[in-house]
Order: C-alpha cells, then sequence, then structure tokens
C-alpha cells in the first residue's frame, strides 16, 4: 500500500484534472503455481500456467540473460510513418 499511494502523490499533478480511461495492476508470484486451482471457463488444470504467464516467464529469462529491454510488452513508441519519413 505504501508503494501505491507514492505512486498516486507522485502521478498526482501530472494527472490532476485529467481523465484516467484506466488503470492495470498485474501481481505475479503471489503464491505457489501448485496451489492454484484450476480455471473453470478456460482449459487450465490446477498448477498448469497460462500461455501468458509462460510467454512472460520467458521474457524474463531473456532479459535476465542478454539485459533488461531486451524483450518488453506494452510499450507503444512512436512509428516514423510515410509524413514523417518525407
Amino acid at each position: 500500500m505504501r508503494i501505491n499511494r507514492s505512486h498516486w502523490c507522485s502521478a498526482w499533478p501530472d494527472i490532476r484534472g485529467g481523465r484516467i480511461v484506466a488503470i492495470g495492476v498485474h501481481l505475479g508470484d503471489v503464491d505457489f503455481l501448485k496451489t492454484r486451482t484450476g480455471d473453470l471457463l478456460k482449459p487450465i488444470a490446477p498448477g498448469e500456467m497460462t500461455a501468458g504467464e509462460r510467454a512472460s516467464a520467458a521474457a524474463d529469462f531473456i532479459n535476465q540473460r542478454f539485459g533488461q529491454g531486451t524483450i518488453q510488452f506494452g510499450i507503444n513508441r512512436p512509428h516514423p510513418g510515410f509524413f514523417e519519413r518525407g
């Protein structure tokens, strides 16, 4: 909660008066995978990783081996379009 409060306090001057569209939170490694039950609506067995979790673990492994930022998720970078290139 302290970290959450700290982030909101530092971000508030920039977002004040604006409109927040969405906030996402991902909690990982909260409990052991083997203690997790299966999913009723997805074909996931108890203790099985989802496709997203497997992709995230692979990206973490690659980033540890080749350096942070080798693989990044969810970052939009400006693309030089037709008019920007001239």
